[in-house]
């Protein structure tokens, strides 16, 4: 079991990898002692509430987008809260693509179940308000009271925009990886103009080989995808993980297979978001979407976020703009919007 992603903050993922595993593995997985189940970490509890609010992990398979709103969380006095993150990422990436979320929600929802607790606030940032709306599906078959899911800028994925050269950039970005020193292109504006160009010529794959075939106004993207492509998928993955910015070092071997289960868990996420579909959910939905869309990380479709969840979402749905982009919302001053909104939601 690798430590790295058993921390289910990314805030301590750097450091984690640099640690050597001096623990066992009874006391390396973390775990809800009140369950027992490898999947739930009780991050408050609150024992004279039945209440809690579950925040369900993203791509990576961590809760560490929520490390600025767990602070806001855990002052108040009246809900537990409990995260979901992936405790064997070998398992994960054995999951078919097409039934990834399905699957998880039907995991996540038995081990909720086995809980103390009565009512669930279901909050999902990215990738787990999907996580989120599939678990409360199943929640909700076992009889259990289930409150409004909540979305936190929650978009579809898009399988065609999805190839290896966006998906480490991605993770890069994720881990804060000097990309440049790695080799990638800064110009996020540029490529998602080029990418969002080859959509509307041509609705098949984009593949690698289409990227570095781009000229004219996206020269800088096609020189900059050949490049890349005169290294190997595995030199690239070293090079992202050698530049991560807050370890300012670079990792060891063990170090690095570390890294690379991790990125293995993000193209297994990515995979099921885009094969996702419009799964419908029959109860309701509050979908929190950020003002500016400029900051997205790639792959996602941010044209067709309200048609999605008007299409899924048999319930009622309840459409909330908030403040900043798909990271900002999520750090401070804004978090403490979207803290506020949660804390008070069905109150």
């Amino acid at each position: 079991m690798t430590s790295i992603i058993q921390n289910p903050t990314i805030a301590g993922i750097a450091e984690k990898a640099l640690e050597r595993a001096e623990q066992t593995e009874a006391t390396d997985v973390v775990v809800a002692t009140e369950t027992g189940n490898s999947s739930l970490k009780v991050l408050k509890e609150v024992k004279e509430s039945n209440r809690v609010i579950v925040l369900f992990h993203d791509g990576t398979g961590t809760i560490s987008p929520y490390d600025h709103l767990l602070p806001y969380l855990e002052k108040d006095n009246r809900d537990s809260v409990v995260g979901v993150f992936v405790s064997e990422p070998q398992e994960y990436t054995k999951y078919e693509d097409a039934s990834l979320l399905k699957e998880l929600g039907i995991k996540y929802a038995g081990e909720l179940a086995d809980t103390r607790y009565e009512q669930y606030c279901l909050v999902g940032y990215c990738m787990g308000g999907l996580v989120a709306v599939e678990t409360a599906k199943n929640l909700t078959s076992l009889g259990v009271a289930v409150e409004p899911v909540i979305t936190i800028d929650t978009t579809p994925a898009d399988s065609r925009i999805r190839n290896d050269i966006l998906m480490e950039r991605t993770f890069g970005m994720l881990l804060g990886a000097d990309l440049t020193a790695c080799g990638y292109l800064e110009d996020q504006g540029l490529l998602k103009k080029a990418l969002l160009k080859l959509l509307d010529e041509d609705a098949e794959q984009i593949t690698v080989e289409k990227l570095a075939s781009l000229d004219g106004e996206f020269a800088e993207i096609g020189e900059n995808t050949r490049k890349l492509l005169e290294l190997s998928a595995e030199d690239r993955l070293h090079l992202i993980c050698d530049h991560i910015t807050r370890l300012n070092q670079e990792i060891s071997s063990d170090q690095y297979e570390q890294m690379k289960a991790l990125y293995g868990v993000l193209r297994k996420s990515f995979a099921g978001m885009s094969l996702y579909g419009e799964e419908f959910y029959t109860g309701d939905v509050i979908a929190l979407n950020c003002s500016d869309k400029t900051s997205n990380f790639l792959p996602v479709l941010e044209n067709q976020n309200q048609e999605f969840w008007e299409a899924v979402t048999l319930g009622d749905l309840e459409r909330v703009t908030i403040e900043g982009n798909h990271i900002s919302c999520m750090q401070e001053p804004l978090v403490k919007n979207i803290a506020e909104f949660i804390l008070n939601c069905g109150r």
